[in-house]
């Protein structure tokens, strides 16, 4: 069974994506799970037992929140929901619960930080989208649901996608009744190596297909923004690349600044 967790934490964008959870559901028929993670702002002392009720009871008044949190942007919406509240590090809680919890996808609001404080810092969605144990929808703040005709797949041939990520992406495609296109920025410098064949050949055996090549335009990003632009476009995927915290902190993240620069839903396929 599939199972979407969406997590909270009260903000505009958070419940952006709530609703926007619901609505997608409606082509999913998944379990949803609502988790939203806490601060705690502890007085008792640590040796005595009140610090536990203290903390117990913080954590209802958080679960009563969410459910009504819940209830305010359900909409028409009338599936069962699992809540759950926690304490702890915000990204590693949900990172942690869609693992124990066999998550098939999150999807989170993005509010668009930038910066230095994306350089030092980063926020929940950008450590998302790049490192989620599982695909990652991530909401920018003003959009609104509507039907999905065309998924945009960004490819740069590092690697063949997986059979796992291709029946992932036919899934998608099939349940949204949405077409699927492949899109390739090719810089002017890029060197054509005997890997990209390989990663295009997949492309070409799953999905009867070859990449739309554009050329490239300023920033990646930009190319595709344009591209979009003149030929349509509502979501588009990435498949992130893992790299050592030094790449990230000196070249950035390709998926980062997609999910800042484009106002589409963008889904991370890990």
């Amino acid at each position: 069974m599939l199972q979407f967790l969406i997590p909270v934490d009260f903000s505009d964008a958070s419940a952006n994506a709530l609703r926007y959870a619901f609505e997608l559901n409606k082509h999913f028929i998944a379990k949803l799970h609502v988790l939203h993670v806490f601060d705690v702002p502890f007085s008792a002392s640590p040796e005595t037992d009140s610090v536990v009720y203290e903390y117990e009871s913080i954590r209802q008044i958080f679960t009563e929140r969410t459910w009504k949190f819940i209830g305010d942007h359900k909409g028409d919406f009338h599936f069962d929901v699992e809540v759950f509240v926690t304490s702890g590090g915000h990204f590693q809680e949900v990172v942690e619960y869609a693992r124990t919890q066999n998550i098939s996808m999150i999807i989170l609001g993005n509010k668009g930080k930038s910066g230095l404080g994306r350089w030092f810092y980063g926020t929940v969605t950008q450590n998302l989208l790049r490192k989620a144990p599982c695909p990652t929808l991530s909401i920018p703040a003003n959009e609104t649901w509507k039907p999905i005709h065309d998924i945009i797949v960004c490819t740069d041939y590092s690697g063949p996608l997986t059979d796992q990520q291709c029946e992932a992406l036919k899934m998608l495609a099939d349940r949204l009744e949405a077409r699927l296109q492949f899109l390739h920025v090719q810089d002017k410098v890029e060197v054509t190596l005997p890997e990209d064949n390989i990663a295009k050949q997949k492309i070409k055996n799953f999905f009867g297909k070859d990449p739309v090549v554009i050329p490239f335009a300023d920033t990646i990003p930009h190319s595709i923004e344009q591209h979009i632009n003149a030929k349509g476009g509502d979501w588009v995927v990435t498949i992130p690349h893992q790299h050592s915290w030094l790449d990230h902190f000196l070249l950035g993240s390709e998926t980062a600044s997609i999910s800042e620069y484009i106002k589409l839903p963008l889904l991370a396929l890990h």
